[in-house]
């Protein structure tokens, strides 16, 4: 729906307007206002590209038309509208605004009959005219129903932020010209102001919210509040010298003032800031007594602000006021005579009542009560100490001499010196103790070597000459729990060392070292012949090239294996044939030797020492010089210069087989052959 032109016809061509159209080229009615930038809803602008709209403080345009339409005329035709640069960015600078006219929307005014629609309302710049309407207004405005010339119902333009953030005591304030819904919103000590009625934020102008507030009556509403600081005075409030109630506040009271829109803006609040107490004061000490009363203005004299006095006939007794021993409450503090008055005794805290005071805790009193007159309690929380107290083991200096638990206190235990802190001590020496005093730390006796720690009773005898265990024994046990079990021996305790004893057949202890017991596994038979009279027998060796085989071992230094063999000289019917020979078939690293007796064991029938190939024989083994017994007679005493008498050589040997001295022992043996006739 259009809105209806209003012409310059005065009050009745405004009422002929309702019922018919004004028709011609007459523009949209618009005006301009000065204004206060900080106001909400100035009008600012006119014109300049929104036509018939209005601007409110901001620079927002605001269409005057339904939902934002150009004015018609009531024909329906458009204005004819002068050629323009528009869409170049360019303005006719010699072009003047075209404002409201004197009686027009917008236009100031004094009374309804300075108005073509007889109608000056309040608007953010003072009065204006305003315009009849149907429906719709201009932003920022609403169409109200007023009562018209005779009575008759007429709808005209208000404005709805006329009175948005005036200070204000009843939202009748803020619904001036027929508005409806604005309320008197409270702002807390600073004061009461209008607020505008709202649904969301788009409805108030810039700088404002739409924000539920509590009203007076305890209802809930949607008003345009300012969005940030508080409201200023614009030049309307200023004229009216609105004015509002205000509060300051304190933990005492409130106190009330006003706050008015003058000509240097909303002024602060005239009220104190909060009530004070004030007590009556008869005797003039500067304490009164009694229940204050809390003002905001001073009562006159005998009144003061401080409170306390207990006796309001006398100024000797206040607040402040020395105690002395006389018993009266001299400085009013609930107390009488108490500690530290005028005329006290030194005295001593004795809160255990054990009659021994706190050496710490010196009293002036102004009688002795239950203080003590001495200080020679040392806990003055507990009657269960004091000189008088006997020293237990507990922590704690019981009688009072600056000892704590000390040596024979009652409860304590027998502590024996110990000074390799073994667990056991010498018995001979000890002290009662209630803690471990190091060296008195041992709680049994018993140790005889107090030097060493592994010397103790109870602790695991060893093979090492020394009695561990303190039973007066030395080394013993069995040998297995003394020496271990050993790898394929025995092993025993000697003279304080273990040793190994016994070796399996076939294993030999060649490092001497029990712990891996007898390590040398022999690689031959061990021979049994130990001495030359127990010789291992070969038999008897024939000198028809027999060949016998012996595998020994030897393995210590001063171990040696005896064999014996007989060495037969057979007859011969050609050359002689005896060659008896014993060398070594395996020998490893060179470290066995040999010694050779011929005929007995006796020393001079030694005829080889430390050999390893040794030989005798009466062959020579060299026909072509014809030497040795070849040929050989059959008659023993027939001879020849070509024929000889061939001797009996057959003899008993004996072979003592040895390690060499300077070589160590090991595992390896020897394989010995001794032959007879092989040449």
């Amino acid at each position: 729906m259009n809105r209806i032109s209003v012409c310059r016809w005065g009050l009745l061509g405004v009422l002929a307007l309702l019922f018919s159209g004004c028709g011609g080229d007459s523009a949209e009615p618009s005006f301009t206002g000065e204004g206060n930038e900080d106001s909400p809803g100035v009008v600012d602008e006119v014109g300049g590209g929104s036509e018939g709209g209005i601007t409110l403080g901001g620079g927002v345009p605001v269409g005057v038309g339904s939902e934002g339409s150009t004015p018609e005329s009531e024909g329906g035709d458009e204005p004819d509208e002068p050629a323009s640069d528009a869409g170049t960015g360019e303005e006719d600078q010699d072009a003047e605004p075209v404002g409201p006219f004197p009686g027009e929307f917008g236009y100031p005014c004094d009374g309804n009959e300075d108005c073509l629609s007889g109608f000056c309302v309040d608007s953010e710049q003072g009065k204006v005219c305003t315009e009849v309407c149907l429906e719709n207004c201009p932003q920022g405005w609403e169409c109200t129903q007023v009562s018209g010339l005779g009575g008759d119902v007429i709808y005209i333009c208000v404005s709805k932020f006329a009175n948005l953030c005036k200070p204000c005591s009843s939202s009748e304030e803020c619904n001036a010209g027929g508005l409806d819904g604005n309320a008197c919103v409270d702002s807390g000590g600073a004061g009461y102001f209008c607020g505008t009625a709202c649904e969301q934020d788009l409805d108030c102008p810039t700088g404002y919210t739409c924000n539920d507030v509590v009203l007076e009556s305890g209802a809930d509403s949607n008003q345009c509040v300012v969005a940030e600081g508080e409201c200023l005075c614009t030049e309307v409030f200023i004229q009216e010298e609105a004015s509002t109630t205000c509060y300051n506040s304190n933990e005492f009271g409130t106190c009330e003032g006003t706050r008015i829109c003058g000509e240097d803006g909303l002024t602060a609040c005239d009220a104190p800031n909060g009530c004070t107490n004030y007590w009556l004061d008869q005797d003039n000490d500067g304490f009164g007594l009694g229940i204050p009363e809390c003002l905001c203005e001073s009562p006159g004299i005998k009144y003061v602000t401080q409170g306390g006095d207990c006796n309001d006939a006398t100024a000797s007794v206040a607040p402040g006021v020395g105690e002395s021993c006389n018993g009266i409450d001299d400085d009013c503090d609930g107390e009488t005579d108490e500690v530290g008055a005028e005329g006290c005794t030194i005295f001593y805290a004795d809160v255990d009542q054990d009659g021994y005071g706190d050496v710490g805790e010196p009293v002036c009193a102004c009688s002795q009560g239950d203080l003590a007159v001495n200080d020679q309690d040392c806990d003055d929380t507990t009657g269960e100490v004091s000189p008088d107290i006997e020293e237990v083991c507990n922590g704690i200096d019981d009688d009072c001499d600056g000892l704590t638990d000390e040596e024979n206190a009652l409860g304590c235990t027998v502590r024996f010196f110990d000074q390799d802190s073994d667990g056991f001590g010498l018995g001979d020496t000890y002290k009662c103790l209630c803690e471990n005093e190091w060296p008195y730390a041992a709680l049994d006796a018993g140790d005889c070597n107090d030097d060493d720690p592994e010397i103790k009773p109870f602790a695991q005898e060893l093979c090492d000459g020394i009695d561990n265990d303190c039973d007066e024994e030395t080394d013993e046990g069995e040998p297995a729990e003394l020496c271990g079990v050993v790898d394929n021996g025995v092993a025993a305790c000697v003279d304080g060392a273990c040793k190994v004893t016994e070796c399996v057949a076939g294993f030999y202890d060649i490092d001497f070292e029990p712990l891996n017991g007898c390590e040398c596994i022999a690689n031959s038979v061990e021979v049994s012949g130990p001495t030359c009279q127990d010789s291992v027998d070969l038999g008897t060796i024939g000198d028809g090239g027999v060949t016998v085989e012996r595998q020994g071992n030897a393995v210590y230094e001063d171990e040696s294996d005896w064999y014996t063999f007989y060495g037969a000289d057979g007859p011969d019917n050609g050359c002689d044939t005896y060659h008896v020979r014993v060398r070594f078939l395996w020998n490893p690293n060179d470290a066995y030797t040999f010694d050779l007796h011929r005929g007995s064991c006796a020393a001079g029938d030694q005829v080889c020492v430390q050999g390893k190939d040794y030989s005798f024989f009466t062959d020579f083994n060299d026909p072509a010089a014809n030497k040795g017994e070849c040929p050989c007679a059959d008659d023993p005493f027939f001879t020849s210069p070509t024929v000889h008498e061939c001797s009996d050589n057959s003899a008993n040997y004996f072979i003592r087989v040895y390690r060499k001295p300077d070589v160590p022992p090991d595992c390896q043996g020897y394989a010995l052959e001794v032959t007879n006739g092989v040449y």
